[in-house]
């Protein structure tokens, strides 16, 4: 369908190379290039850093997480996406704590090229490459805003599969 205005996306993940390399989660998209036709991106960025983005070819925008993952670790990655406000908002999450992000590439993502947009899991487009590598044990996709909902998503998701400590976890070990 067409790019929508808002989306979250939420993927239980473990990156499994042995050096840091650009991997994609999950992208969508509908052309081929440098992802400036894209939305909805999970991607394992330089040293390890996770990238978000979106664009419609003229307008884009990339944002970049500051935090460097530990190959062959579990995290739960989000991102969350918002064209409806000024300035736009991208957000990256690990583990249910929010990433201070830079941008890669500044500009204004816009909301909706009206062009069919594809999802990709597991490689940046229909023909991009940067496959993913590693194991993907969940994902979660919305089309819309899930941000004051997010986390109470994480938490669900983490009370299944267990992969981070929570403040419940951690007051029960003092104790």
């Amino acid at each position: 369908g067409t790019k929508p205005s808002n989306y979250s996306t939420f993927a239980l993940a473990k990156y499994t190379m042995t050096t840091y390399q650009r991997s994609c989660l999950i992208a969508s998209g509908y052309s081929t290039g440098e992802g400036k036709y894209a939305y909805n991106q999970i991607v394992l960025w330089d040293a390890g850093k996770i990238l978000g983005g979106s664009g419609d070819g003229t307008n884009y925008k990339y944002w970049l997480g500051q935090t460097s993952i530990t190959l062959g670790k579990t995290y739960l990655f989000e991102g969350h996406y918002k064209s409806n406000v000024s300035p736009y908002l991208g957000q990256i999450w690990l583990n249910n704590v929010s990433e201070t992000t830079t941008d890669l590439i500044s500009g204004t993502a816009q909301i909706n090229s009206g062009q069919e947009y594809k999802t990709s899991i597991g490689t940046g487009g229909e023909s991009m490459g940067n496959y993913f590598q590693g194991n993907l044990q969940e994902i979660i996709i919305y089309c819309n805003d899930q941000t004051s909902n997010r986390s109470a998503i994480a938490t669900n998701i983490n009370s299944y599969y267990s992969m981070y400590a929570t403040d419940v976890d951690a007051q029960a070990f003092v104790n």
